[in-house]
């Protein structure tokens, strides 16, 4: 069990490893310069791979953020599958987790 663990843990690390290097080369989007990967979970079959990202900034970039990685998700699987060393490369399923709010200083 603990071997499956660490395995499961070293392809999350991975993943998001090869995700910033698909992003930086491949999708040269003004948006999606702003997004923070935060971290990947894997299920344990290796079917599902969630993504964790924040984007700072308005309602509207962080919609379009979201609209960009919806249009690229095929393709982001697909070069995954190209660099990564698994059996089955994971459906990718995109999560926003929202910023902390930052302080507003003392109020008036």
């Amino acid at each position: 069990m603990v071997s499956s663990s660490i395995t499961m843990r070293k392809a999350e690390k991975e993943i998001l490893r090869k995700l910033s290097d698909i992003f930086r080369k491949h999708y040269p989007y003004d948006e999606l310069m702003w997004m923070s990967i935060l971290r990947v979970e894997l299920k344990k079959d290796f079917s599902l791979c969630t993504i964790y990202y924040e984007v700072p900034g308005d309602d509207d970039i962080r919609a379009r953020v979201a609209h960009i990685l919806h249009d690229v998700k095929n393709d982001l699987r697909r070069r995954l599958g190209k660099v990564l060393r698994l059996r089955r490369i994971p459906q990718l399923v995109f999560r926003e987790v929202s910023p902390p709010m930052m302080d507003q200083g003392p109020e008036a």
